[in-house]
């Protein structure tokens, strides 16, 4: 009896050993590759990110493909350390991303410059910015410069949409706090003909307050030729006694339903 007790728990023995080697081996690389909620909340208060167009040039309409090189600028600007892992920032880009690496790739698509982020095109304007194996940590004013070509053109603030933000499975995704809101004040400015053209021979230039003074759309008349209405804060004239003529018959009044007592008494003064 005391050799068939050993034999038969020897068996149990290894057997629960195995269970845990297997065990540790499921949970290592979850422990390895973990980011926890407070990371996403750092990284969104403490990431600034800025859009900028580079050149609408680089090709034009008889290219087969018209695309615009465009960069974004990921800093660190918080005290901590922001490592790799398996969160990412997503975007909403009304014009394909490197459309010919990733079009039909969901596998992503390393960005040239070993700066160590894959963008992915998830589908419609959402693309995914992931560190990659050659990701580096950026510390404190560390930055990222991500270059890359996009289709088409971009020649407005209003061409980049706003609010991205972080994401990583099973935890909450939070808005990037330098991209949200409608005052798009992390797209660069559009001060060069690179930028405001849509392709080299677009014949577009913003007007200048002199071009507009020359164009006629603003003309000078030294003086108003009458009263102006409606009644301003505060009138200066020459001529006292010089009234404005609304007897012509041919102007209306137009009034809100609540007003429509006031609106016939003007109407019967003209």
């Amino acid at each position: 009896m005391p050799l068939t007790t050993i034999n038969h728990l020897q068996p149990i023995k290894y057997e629960l050993i195995d269970i845990a080697v297997i065990s540790w081996h499921l949970l290592a690389p979850v422990l390895i590759r973990g980011i926890e909620q407070s990371d996403i909340n750092y990284m969104v208060s403490n990431l600034k990110v800025r859009y900028d167009v580079i050149d609408n040039l680089q090709t034009s309409l008889k290219n087969e493909r018209k695309t615009f090189r465009a960069q974004i600028t990921l800093t660190n600007e918080g005290a901590v350390d922001i490592s790799t892992g398996d969160w990412a920032l997503y975007l909403c880009s009304i014009r394909m991303i490197e459309q010919e690496n990733t079009a039909h790739n969901s596998q992503g698509y390393d960005l040239p410059g070993g700066q160590g982020i894959s963008v992915t095109h998830i589908n419609g304007c959402l693309f995914k910015f992931a560190p990659n194996k050659d990701f580096q940590t950026m510390k404190h004013n560390d930055s990222l410069v991500l270059v890359f070509n996009t289709s088409f053109w971009s020649v407005s603030k209003t061409d980049v949409m706003p609010n991205w933000y972080i994401a990583a499975d099973g935890l909450q995704a939070r808005t990037v706090s330098s991209s949200a809101g409608e005052k798009l004040s992390f797209v660069g400015p559009f001060e060069t003909s690179k930028k405001w053209k849509r392709f080299p021979s677009d014949l577009y230039d913003p007007y200048t307050p002199e071009k507009r003074l020359e164009l006629g759309f603003v003309k000078d008349l030294k003086r108003a030729p009458n009263i102006v209405i409606p009644t301003p804060v505060e009138v200066k004239q020459d001529n006292t006694k010089r009234k404005a003529y609304f007897g012509t018959g041919d102007w209306i009044v137009v009034a809100a339903k609540e007003l429509d007592a006031e609106a016939k008494y003007l109407a019967s003064k003209g």
